[in-house]
C-alpha cells in the first residue's frame, strides 16, 4: 500500500497550487512549472481515466467542498496502487512545487512586515477622525435610548399580540422529547419460549442501554385459544426482566406463526432491529426476507461490551449498505471496525470490485471519525473462510454481514457461504443486513458509484 500521508500532502499542495494560480500570483517560470504539476496529474496518474480527469477538474472549480476531496483522494489512492512506478516522480513535483509555493509565502510575509513598519501619517489621521465620528455616534444612541426608557402603555390590540408572540417562541425553544424520539424505533425480539430466544432477549437487553430504545417481544400461537396462556407466561417474563434489568418490555401475541408474521409486524411497528435466536433452518428463512437488519445469536453475551466488530469486505455492489449500521452503531458504542479481506482472488473482475469497496469503505470511515483497521487473511481465497478464520483468532464482539436470497427447494434462505460462517461462530453475533433497492444513494462518502 502507499503511504498514508502523501495523499493529503498531494491534495494541500493541489488547492495551494490552483489559489495562487487564480490570484495572477506567479511569473512566466513558475507558471510552467505549476502546469507540468497539473499535467503530470491527469496525463500520467490519471491516464486512462476519464472519470478521474473530470473529477479533478470538478474539484479545481470548488476546493472547498468535502464530498469532491473525498472523491478526488479515492481517483488519487486507486492509481497510484495500480501505478507504483510513478511514486518517485510524483514527489519530485511535490518536492519543487512545495519550494515554489514555500518561497510565494516568504515573499508575501516580508512585504507584509516592511509594509506594516511604514506609518503613514495622513492614514493615522484619517484613522482618529473615524474613532471620534464613532465615539460620536455612539454617544447619540446612548441618548435615545434614555429618552425611549419611559414607553407608553401598550394598547389592548398589543397586549394580545404580545402573549401569542411569546407562546410561539416558547414552542419553539421547547426541548423536544428525546425519549419519545429515541422510542420511536424499537427493538423487536422474536420470543417463543426457548434458551435461544431468551439468549436473543439478553443481547436485545444489552443494546437497549446505549440505544435507548424499548424493547418488543413478539410471540406467535397456532390458536386464539392458546392467548391466555402465553399472556400469563409473558407476564412472568415482562416483571423478571423490570426487576433485574430495570427495562420494561411490551408484549405482543398475534395468531400464526411468528416466523412468518414477523417481518410484516416488524414494518408495522418500525423497528430498528430484530433480535432471533438460532435454532433451526426457519431462522434462515426469515432472515433472508427481512427487510430490517437482524441479529442472530446463538449464546448469551460474553459481556456487556460492544468494542469490536468484525466487517468482511467482498467484490459486491451492495457491501456498502452495511456501512450506514457501521455508523450508527458508532454513534453509540466506542466501536472499532475490522475490515477483512482474502488474499487471493482468483479473478481480476472480482479484485478491482473488492479493491473499490476497501477504499470506498476507508474514505467513508476516515470522513465520520469511525475507527478501523484493515487485515488481509493469509492462505485464503474465499470471503467465508477469511471471515471465519479471522474470528476465530481474535473472537470479535459482532460480525456484520450483508445476506442476499437464494433461491432453494423450500423457498428464499440465505446463502451456503453466510449459513457457514454463521454456524462456525456460534459465540459471536452476526448482524445481517439485507440489501435495498436505491439505499445506495444515500451513502456520502466522496466516491465514485
Amino acid at each position: 500500500m502507499i503511504q498514508e500521508n502523501i495523499i493529503p500532502h498531494l491534495l494541500e499542495l493541489l488547492i495551494k497550487a490552483d489559489t495562487v494560480q487564480k490570484k495572477n500570483l506567479v511569473d512566466a517560470s513558475e507558471r510552467i512549472h505549476f502546469s507540468l504539476f497539473f499535467n503530470f496529474i491527469k496525463l500520467k496518474l490519471f491516464a486512462k481515466r476519464r472519470k478521474a480527469k473530470l473529477c479533478l477538474n470538478d474539484f479545481l472549480r470548488n476546493c472547498e467542498n468535502p464530498y469532491l476531496q473525498g472523491k478526488l483522494e479515492v481517483w488519487m489512492e486507486i492509481s497510484l496502487d495500480e501505478n507504483r512506478d510513478l511514486h518517485l516522480d510524483l514527489q519530485k513535483k511535490l518536492s519543487t512545487l512545495e519550494a515554489i509555493l514555500q518561497k510565494k509565502e516568504d515573499k508575501t510575509a516580508v512585504i507584509n512586515e516592511k509594509s506594516s513598519k511604514k506609518e503613514n501619517p495622513e492614514k493615522l489621521i484619517v484613522q482618529t477622525k473615524q474613532a471620534d465620528n464613532e465615539q460620536i455616534a455612539e454617544n447619540e444612541k446612548i441618548e435615545r435610548r434614555s429618552k425611549k426608557a419611559e414607553k407608553p402603555k401598550p394598547t389592548k390590540q398589543e397586549e394580545k399580540s404580545e402573549p401569542q408572540a411569546e407562546e410561539v417562541q416558547a414552542k419553539q425553544l421547547e426541548p423536544k422529547n428525546e425519549e419519545a424520539e429515541n422510542n420511536s424505533k424499537p427493538i423487536l425480539v422474536v420470543w417463543e419460549f426457548s434458551i435461544a430466544a431468551k439468549y436473543a432477549l439478553e443481547h436485545a437487553l444489552k443494546f437497549s442501554k446505549h440505544l435507548g430504545k424499548k424493547i418488543v417481544l413478539l410471540h406467535g400461537v397456532s390458536h386464539k385459544s392458546k392467548i391466555i396462556a402465553a399472556r400469563k407466561k409473558m407476564d412472568n417474563l415482562s416483571e423478571y426482566t423490570a426487576s433485574k434489568f430495570g427495562v420494561q418490555i411490551e408484549l405482543i401475541i398475534e395468531v400464526g406463526n411468528v416466523y412468518s408474521i414477523v417481518k410484516e409486524f416488524a414494518e408495522k411497528i418500525e423497528a430498528r432491529l430484530v433480535f432471533v435466536g438460532l435454532h433451526g433452518k426457519g431462522n434462515f428463512d426469515m432472515v433472508s426476507k427481512m427487510g430490517i437488519s437482524s441479529i442472530i445469536v446463538q449464546t448469551p453475551p460474553r459481556n456487556n461490551e460492544l468494542k469490536n466488530i468484525l466487517f468482511p469486505v467482498d467484490y459486491r455492489r451492495e457491501v456498502k449498505q452495511k456501512l450506514s449500521e457501521a455508523k450508527y452503531l458508532s454513534e453509540h458504542f466506542e466501536l472499532k471496525y475490522h475490515i477483512c479481506q482474502p488474499e487471493q482472488l482468483d479473478l481480476k473482475s472480482i479484485q478491482t470490485k473488492t479493491k473499490r469497496n476497501l477504499h470506498f469503505m476507508k474514505v467513508f470511515f476516515f470522513r465520520y471519525h469511525i475507527d478501523y483497521d484493515i487485515h488481509t487473511i493469509k492462505k485464503t481465497s474465499d470471503f467465508a473462510d477469511a471471515t471465519i478464520q479471522y474470528a476465530k483468532q481474535n473472537k470479535p464482539d459482532m460480525i456484520i454481514l450483508l445476506v442476499k436470497n437464494t433461491l432453494s427447494l423450500s423457498g428464499y434462505t440465505l446463502s451456503a457461504k453466510e449459513q457457514k460462517i454463521i454456524m462456525q461462530n456460534p459465540r459471536i453475533p452476526i448482524m445481517c443486513v439485507n440489501p435495498q433497492l436505491g439505499k445506495l444513494k444515500g451513502l456520502s462518502s466522496g466516491i465514485l458509484y
